[in-house]
């Protein structure tokens, strides 16, 4: 890839990102408002306001990035600012991460055992978030060239895991319910509250990875993937925070309805249709 190519990737990335964030900034400002009026929500609001701090700071250091390579022409990216934006996009992947995991484990009731497992999937992710930040010469060569890479291959399990449950449960729950909803409500039950989105940008980021890898860094590929790449990190934000959205502005099945026995409600329901059938001709 000539240096124009490696120019013309990066701004048009870069551009790709900030019309996105734009998008999420605006999505931001309309969820944050009623989940910080909800007085139960605070652990929310803070994660919600760090996941986006992390994502402006993020596109900060991009844009400072493309303007010594256009403007200043410095043929050497600035590693300090480099670092803030890995550490600050892998800060806001950790906490979309946790934010969609405990999501699950309520759609699930608080499955122990579920819980259990994403912990330990969790807690394997923070310790290489912790080697991914840390700075080069502190690890041994090989982990840190596979940190990054382990990461990522976490974080897109973890969504991908979290998202086929979260899909699973709502269709099971409204397949058994009785008051079924529209198809519009159930298609956005399932889009917005599952992090479908987040998924789909991390499978198709990694499949362009995948083909990139071992191969000279030329062609539509290559530009693709960083397209895909600088679009990925506000989506990163934006699928929490649209699930925040519904919780907060109370769209969304609250804990009790996820954890109500839907057969027990079909047998209260019959049990009183019958009773009312039965008592109908003794009256008469």
């Amino acid at each position: 890839m000539t240096t124009r190519d490696v120019l013309d990737a990066s701004l048009g990335a870069t551009l790709a990102q900030a019309l996105v964030t734009g998008i999420y900034a605006s999505i931001f400002v309309e969820t944050i408002a009623p989940v910080l009026r909800n007085g139960h929500q605070k652990t929310l609001g803070a994660a919600l306001i760090l996941l986006f701090c992390s994502i402006i700071t993020s596109l900060g250091a991009k844009c400072k990035l493309v303007r010594d390579r256009l403007v200043f022409d410095r043929k050497d990216l600035d590693t300090a600012t480099l670092a803030i934006a890995n550490a600050s996009y892998l800060v806001a992947v950790v906490i979309a991460d946790f934010l969609l995991v405990y999501r699950c484990c309520i759609v699930w009731m608080r499955s122990v055992k579920l819980s259990f497992i994403f912990s330990l999937v969790l807690l394997a992710e923070c310790v290489y978030f912790v080697l991914d930040i840390m700075p080069q010469g502190y690890l041994p060569p090989a982990l840190a060239e596979t940190s990054q890479p382990v990461f990522n291959f976490i974080s897109l399990g973890v969504t991908v895991l979290a998202t086929t449950l979260i899909v699973y449960r709502i269709c099971d729950v409204s397949r058994r319910s009785i008051d079924g909803g529209s198809a519009y409500r159930y298609t956005t039950e399932v889009v917005v509250e599952s992090g479908a989105l987040n998924s789909v940008m991390l499978l198709l980021t990694s499949i362009l990875l995948i083909m990139c890898t071992g191969k000279p860094l030329v062609g539509p590929t290559i530009q693709a993937y960083c397209y895909c790449l600088g679009i990925s990190i506000p989506i990163t934000g934006i699928a929490p925070t649209l699930i925040a959205y519904r919780i907060a502005t109370r769209r969304a099945r609250d804990e009790k309805r996820w954890s109500q026995p839907i057969s027990a409600l079909r047998f209260e329901s019959t049990s009183s249709v019958r009773t009312l059938d039965d008592a109908a001709p003794s009256e008469a």
